[in-house]
């Protein structure tokens, strides 16, 4: 919630979401008591703006979230 209302401050930016998983974890593969649940969800960003979706970006960052991909398409 606090990444997708950071990224639509910017309105040439479009925003959606993605896949959201729940699992649990196991800090010790050889032991099977559960430790804790992790949670995971997609956003995309999307613009002609390359600069507003890197400072988008590089804010998310800031704030702890982690991302994995970077695309540029014509």
């Amino acid at each position: 919630t606090k990444a997708v209302a950071e990224a639509k401050k910017y309105a040439d930016v479009k925003v959606t979401t993605g896949a959201y998983s729940i699992y649990p974890f196991y800090p010790d593969p050889k032991n099977t008591r559960l430790s804790r649940w992790r949670a995971s969800q997609t956003i995309a960003l999307e613009s002609k703006k390359s600069d507003d979706v890197l400072k988008i970006a590089g804010q998310l960052q800031e704030a702890g979230f982690l991302m994995n991909n970077l695309n540029y398409t014509l």
